[in-house]
């Protein structure tokens, strides 16, 4: 990806989230495994269609080029979703984007502990503002009930982190097609 095009890709990804949060809540009749399966599998299907239409292989081909690294980002992948829609269900929507929004800072801690980059003092600051204003924003929730749903939305946020940090750390120029 270009670095023209990364910004707009950033924020139809912040776009989908918000509404697919929203849309979570509107679900009545399923549980939150249910809205895993149906959320989960169509996305599974797409992205190995993506990546063998990019790659330009066969689906046999795809599976035997998996490796270590991809099993790691899928399995962080799919801990971030589930929490995420566990979140919804047990929080407010709003609390748990608002505490989604902390990945980046999880992100730049893990990236310290696990591939050695020293955030800088100006990332540190951004750290400190990002956490005083998540805990202003969700603050009150911490005390009516929805600790869980908030908790759930902080293990999203940090598998969100490690999946980042993982696929920065892997020698892969697009860790989604696996090249």
């Amino acid at each position: 990806m270009t670095p023209k095009y990364a910004p707009i890709s950033i924020l139809f990804g912040a776009l989908c989230m918000s509404f697919a949060a929203l849309l979570v809540r509107l679900i009545q009749n399923a549980d939150g495994f249910q809205i895993l399966f149906y959320r989960g599998f169509p996305q599974c299907i797409m992205v190995m269609i993506v990546a063998c239409v990019i790659r330009r292989i066969s689906i046999k081909e795809f599976f035997v080029s998996i490796d270590k690294t991809d099993i790691y980002l899928g399995l962080a992948m799919c801990i971030a979703f589930s929490f995420y829609i566990f979140a919804l269900l047990n929080t407010s929507v709003a609390s748990a984007l608002f505490i989604l929004s902390i990945a980046p800072v999880f992100a730049a801690v893990l990236s310290w502990v696990i591939i050695g980059e020293i955030p800088t003092k100006r990332t540190w600051l951004a750290i400190v503002c990002a956490i005083i204003g998540v805990t202003v924003m969700v603050g009150t929730d911490l005390t009516s009930g929805q600790l869980i749903g908030n908790l759930f939305a902080m293990i999203s946020a940090l598998s969100f982190a490690l999946m980042l940090v993982m696929a920065r750390k892997s020698k892969k120029s697009d860790v989604l097609t696996g090249n």
